[in-house]
C-alpha cells in the first residue's frame, strides 16, 4: 500500500493522511491517522463517522480522533463507502480491511496489535458494534449508534433504515438482521460502551436498553451511559463529556 507523507500538526501528535488501506481504494477507501510522538507501541482507535450510512466523510472526524491521539491513542479516521452505491454489508467490509490494513502495518505505525477499539456516531456507531461481530477488538464505543435496524423501525427518520435494507438480490427482512448488532453480537464479544441522548429521536428509545439486556445475558461486559435532554448529534453537542466518558472507558479496557 503506498502510504502519504507524514506531516507534524501543532500538537506532539504525528499525522498520516489520505491512507490508502484497500488495493484500488475508492476516494472513500482513505484514513487519516493521528499518533503521539514517542515509540509505544500505543493502543489504537477506529473512529467510524456518522451520516445514516449514505452521507458524511472521515474528514472532519479529525475533530473526534486528535483528542484521542492527545489522550494517548493512536486514532484513525476511517472512511467507508455508502449503501446508496454499494449495498449492505459494504461498509462493513470495507472498516474489516482498514482494520486488516492497520494490524498489518501496526509496527510502521507504532501501534500496539493486541490493543484495538473501535468508536463512532451514529452510522459510525453502528458500524463501530459490528466490526467487533468480524474481528477481534478489546473495545467498541457507540454514540448514538443504531443497534437494531429490523423492520419496523418506529423513528422520526426513517430513510436511513430504509437505506441500509436496500439490496438488489435480498429482501429488506433478509438483509437487516445481518446488520443489527442486538442479532449479531455474540458472547465472546469485546465490552462495550453505549452513549446515547435521552431525547434522540433518531435512535428508537429502547435499542440501547435492548442491546444492554442481551448483552447482560450474553455475559459481556457492557455500560450505557444517557445524556437527559439531549439529542442525537450528542456527541458534538456535549463534546467535552462524551469526550470524557469514552477516554476513561477506553483507558480501562485498552
Amino acid at each position: 500500500m503506498q502510504t502519504s507523507d507524514r506531516t507534524q500538526t501543532k500538537a506532539p501528535i504525528r499525522c498520516w493522511n489520505d491512507l490508502a488501506y484497500s488495493a484500488d481504494a475508492s476516494d472513500e477507501q482513505h484514513a487519516h491517522l493521528f499518533v503521539p510522538e514517542g515509540e509505544g507501541p500505543f493502543p489504537f482507535v477506529m473512529c467510524m463517522h456518522g451520516g445514516g450510512w449514505t452521507s458524511g466523510t472521515h474528514h472532519g472526524y479529525s475533530r473526534v480522533a486528535m483528542p484521542l491521539a492527545q489522550a494517548g491513542f493512536a486514532a484513525a479516521t476511517v472512511g467507508y463507502r455508502k449503501v446508496d452505491h454499494q449495498p449492505w454489508p459494504t461498509p462493513l467490509e470495507d472498516i474489516s480491511a482498514a482494520f486488516d490494513f492497520f494490524q498489518e502495518h501496526a509496527a510502521e505505525f507504532h501501534i500496539d496489535s493486541s490493543r484495538f477499539a473501535a468508536m463512532g456516531d451514529s452510522a459510525g456507531g453502528h458500524l463501530a458494534l459490528m466490526l467487533s461481530t468480524k474481528r477481534p477488538l478489546q473495545a467498541v464505543v457507540s454514540v448514538s449508534g443504531p443497534t437494531d435496524v429490523r423492520p419496523p423501525v418506529v423513528t422520526s427518520m426513517t430513510k436511513p433504515y430504509l437505506d441500509i435494507g436496500t439490496h438488489p438480490q435480498y429482501s429488506i427482512e433478509e438483509i437487516t438482521p445481518t446488520a443489527s448488532p442486538v442479532v449479531c453480537i455474540e458472547k465472546d464479544s469485546c465490552p462495550i460502551l453505549q452513549i446515547l441522548g435521552g431525547k434522540d429521536s433518531i435512535v428508537p428509545p429502547g435499542q440501547p436498553f435492548s442491546l444492554q439486556q442481551c448483552l447482560d445475558k450474553l455475559g459481556v461486559a457492557n455500560e450505557l451511559r444517557m445524556f437527559p435532554g439531549e439529542e442525537h448529534s450528542l456527541i458534538f453537542d456535549q463534546e467535552e463529556d462524551v469526550r470524557k466518558t469514552m477516554i476513561s472507558f477506553l483507558k480501562r479496557r485498552l
